[in-house]
């Protein structure tokens, strides 16, 4: 009950900053592009400096796992769990639409668009990859399009896409620090889980990062698309 309570505390957290914030007033601010230079030697460096300290961390990580490490590593892995923090989002939505609270209504949206973008972009890239999970013990076994999905984390990505979508829809910087704590504590459980790679890790949280930030900054539109083949999304930005 605890774990999934600390997913919806995030989320309610999120909410409570945008209504209690005064409007921002339209900057012509634009979106940036998806990677920058910075963006990629930031992460680039990052997922690098991972590949190499990859066994090692394995190794000092599991030496050290504990009960205590096994309680707080289940708290860190609920929130990139799909069904802990979709019901807060969509709790969220419908709160924001029944009371006209717009920004939280559009905050909880786009979080959840993008924790569903950052999942379809990471399935993708673990079937291309193909690499070997930990208990395998071969962190440089890569067989692209096997059973093997281990880089990028799923869960990892889906966390930071959450925590970047609410950090970018909220003006202040004090919930950003516990989005993206709890995010980090996804990353951190799923080494402790030993189901992955610290490369896994720092490459799902680049990933999530950067398509919560892209979806959520401004201009961007969704709407439903109506054709003869069916019904649909329509995804703008």
């Amino acid at each position: 009950m605890g774990r999934p309570l600390i997913a919806v505390g995030l989320v309610v957290l999120g909410a409570t900053q945008l209504l209690t914030a005064q409007p921002v007033p339209d900057s012509g601010y634009r979106r940036p592009p998806i990677i920058s230079r910075h963006d990629a030697l930031i992460w680039g460096s990052g997922v690098a400096v991972a590949f190499l300290a990859d066994a090692v961390v394995r190794r000092v990580a599991q030496e050290n796992r504990t009960v205590a490490t096994n309680d707080v590593a289940g708290v860190g892995n609920s929130f990139g769990h799909v069904a802990t923090v979709a019901p807060a989002l969509v709790g969220t939505w419908l709160f924001g639409t029944i009371t006209g609270k717009k920004r939280v209504a559009e905050a909880a949206m786009w979080a959840a668009v993008s924790g569903a973008a950052a999942g379809g972009v990471t399935a993708i890239v673990k079937i291309a990859v193909g690499r070997q999970r930990p208990p395998l013990g071969d962190a440089l076994a890569f067989r692209p399009f096997s059973r093997h999905a281990a880089f990028p984390s799923g869960h990892t990505s889906f966390a930071f896409a959450i925590a970047s979508s609410l950090a970018h829809s909220t003006p202040d910087g004090w919930s950003d620090i516990g989005f993206f704590a709890a995010a980090s504590l996804t990353g951190l459980s799923r080494i402790n889980h030993d189901r992955h790679w610290a490369s896994d890790v720092v490459a799902g949280a680049a990933v999530g990062y950067l398509i919560g930030r892209q979806l959520t900054l401004r201009p961007r539109r969704l709407a439903p698309v109506l054709s003869p083949a069916g019904v649909g999304i329509n995804l703008t930005f």
